[in-house]
Parts: structure tokens; C-alpha cells; sequence
């Protein structure tokens, strides 16, 4: 519950979970976790699960996120507070011993979204907002992992929702922008990850299910093609047989792995070989 927009929103507040098993001397990179739950739902409650073993490693720290929800702030307050975050933990990495040239960060559903833009965006001053004390820290990240977030609201319709999502998602995004994406266009593509990538832009991991009945794969097909095109480092795992919100343990690894590399700088190499689900497989928030 440690504040990072210096008032007393609940909704501006982060979680930090710092390993035992470390020097203390030594500052360990950070994984930021960012919840999903359709822009209306869910917290930073969810994010011990994704970060219990990065941190209980003793390679990393966790920090997990609230952020306004869209039935308390419009579109683009979301980013700003994500970006605040980032500002904040960069500030305050002397005190809880965190590298801040290594900061990744992971997120779900919306979260993919948020955290995906976070990677993308760098520069985009119309997107860093004035949320915080932190204005000259930098808000940018050293890597993104997408878990099946939402990359482009301005998709041609069929990748723009799942069959028999349409008017749910409608109704989601008209509250997060205060009309549908078409109405609020500008809004709209100003939010889509897919329409800021750029080279120099840091390394993406996207995982995401071919039975995805929420966010269609093509969302992340597009945006796999949009970082070929510049030159973005990604890595697209599809996740054969698996729908929205899955937490597995064969993709866990890989994003272990993915962090290593790119926080760590360790020789690691990550699969991008497809995922079958098992009939234990487990879904998750």
C-alpha cells in the first residue's frame, strides 16, 4: 500500500516484495506486475501469485499496481498511473535496493495492454501525464512481458473482439474512453500499443491463446508483424488450446527465462515453440 502518486488514492497505491535471499548491498532488478479485469476490475491482490517465485529466487523484487479504474478516471489516466509507478520505484530504488536501469514488467488482460504501451511509448509525452512528484525520473522499461492484452482498440472488427464479445467489449471501452473507440479514435490509437512501436523500442514476450474468446490472437499476430517491421525484439508464444486468462507453468518458465536475459543479461535463450495445453492446466485472474 506504499503510495506512488503521493496522495491517498487507494487506486495509486503498489505493493513491493523484496527477496530475503540476497546482499543486501546488491540492488536486484524489479518485475512490476499490472493487473487485468476489463478496465473496471481486479488489483494489485493478484500479482503475488505471477511474482511469488521471481522474488522467492532471490534474483528479483516484485511490485504489483493498482491503477484508476475506468468507472473513476477516463482513458489516458491508466498509462499516467503506470508510468507513475515506474517513476516512483525508480526514485525510491536506493531505498528498497532496486536497479533502476533494470526495471521489467508483466501484466494480464488490460494489464498486457498497459504494460505493452509502457514498453512502447517512451517519448510520448502526451501519454507520461502529471501524476506524482517524480516528474524528471524516466518511465521507461528494459522489457514487457503481454499475457493476451488488447494491442490495437482500432482492430478491423474481427480482431477487435471474439464472437459474442462485441457488446460487452462496447460497453467496456466506451466507459474507459467516454464513447466507442470509433467515437474517440484519437483516444483510441493513442492507446493502442501497436501504434507506437518503434525501433529502439525494448523487448517484448507476448503470450497468448489460440481459444481466446476475450482478445482475439490476431491482435497479437499484428503486433508481432508491426515489431518485425522495426526491428523490436519479440517473441510470440501461442499458447495452443488455451483461452483469456491462463497462468501456466511451461510459460511461467519461459518468462522466467525471458527476464533473465533481459534483466539479468544471462546467455538464455527462450522457446517460442507453442504451448499445448494438458487437461490440468489451470486458468488464472
Amino acid at each position: 500500500d506504499l503510495n506512488y502518486a503521493g496522495g491517498t488514492n487507494p487506486r495509486q497505491a503498489l505493493d513491493l516484495y523484496r527477496p530475503k535471499l540476497h546482499a543486501r548491498d546488491v540492488p536486484v532488478p524489479a518485475v512490476v506486475f499490472i493487473h487485468g479485469g476489463g478496465w473496471r476490475n481486479g488489483s494489485k491482490d493478484a500479482g503475488w501469485r505471477w511474482l511469488q517465485p521471481l522474488v522467492e529466487s532471490g534474483a528479483y523484487a516484485g511490485v504489483s499496481i493498482n491503477y484508476r479504474l475506468a468507472g473513476e478516471a477516463r482513458w489516458p489516466a491508466q498509462i499516467e498511473d503506470a508510468k507513475a509507478a515506474i517513476r516512483w520505484l525508480r526514485a525510491h530504488a536506493a531505498t528498497y535496493g532496486l536497479d533502476p536501469r533494470n526495471i521489467g514488467v508483466m501484466g494480464t488482460s488490460a494489464g498486457g495492454t498497459l504494460a505493452t504501451l509502457l514498453g512502447t511509448s517512451g517519448g510520448v509525452k502526451e501519454l507520461e501525464g502529471e501524476v506524482g512528484p517524480h516528474q524528471n525520473e524516466s518511465s521507461g522499461v528494459s522489457c514487457v512481458v503481454n499475457l493476451y492484452g488488447r494491442l490495437n482498440f482500432l482492430a478491423p472488427e474481427s480482431a477487435r473482439a471474439a464472437p459474442g464479445q462485441a457488446d460487452a467489449l462496447s460497453e467496456r471501452l466506451a466507459l474507459l474512453f467516454g464513447g466507442s473507440p470509433d467515437e474517440k479514435a484519437d483516444l483510441a490509437r493513442m492507446g493502442s500499443p501497436v501504434t507506437h512501436v518503434n525501433a529502439g523500442d525494448p523487448p517484448v514476450l507476448t503470450l497468448h491463446g489460440t481459444n481466446d474468446d476475450t482478445v482475439p490472437l490476431a491482435q497479437a499476430t499484428e503486433f508481432a508483424r508491426a515489431c518485425q517491421r522495426a526491428a523490436v525484439p519479440h517473441l510470440l508464444i501461442v499458447m495452443q488450446g488455451f483461452g483469456h486468462g491462463f497462468q501456466d507453468p511451461g510459460a511461467d518458465g519461459r518468462i522466467r527465462q525471458f527476464f533473465d536475459r533481459n534483466l539479468r543479461n544471462l546467455s538464455v535463450e527462450v522457446s517460442s515453440a507453442p504451448i499445448i495445453k494438458r487437461a490440468r492446466d489451470r486458468a488464472a485472474p
